[in-house]
């Protein structure tokens, strides 16, 4: 009998490893999920933050995403924009000739 309790202990041993994976597992899911709903917010005040700081930037010009690059990319489209106008002639000033 003693070893059929050694068993049951074992198995017990088992299942207690699995749960404690499959809750380890679900805290994770949980705390990836909690991330994820935070970006939009993160990306909104980023997008804003940037805007601020390049009061030269039409605000159309720049996604409302979630994705940080997207954002960036804003602006880069703008930047390139902005030279390809220069391009054709500024003034000291960096504005275009008109």
């Amino acid at each position: 009998m003693a070893r059929r309790t050694e068993d049951e202990g074992e198995e017990m041993d088992d299942r207690l490893a699995e749960a404690q994976a499959q809750i380890e597992s679900l805290q994770t899911a949980a705390a990836d999920a909690e991330a994820r709903a935070r970006l939009p917010k993160a990306a909104v005040k980023y997008r804003e933050a940037k805007l601020a700081s390049a009061p030269d930037v039409p605000h159309d010009r720049v996604p409302q995403a979630e994705s940080l690059a997207e954002i960036d990319e804003g602006f880069s489209r703008r930047g390139a924009e902005s030279s390809a106008n220069c391009a054709s002639g500024c003034r000291k000033s960096g504005s275009p000739r008109g």
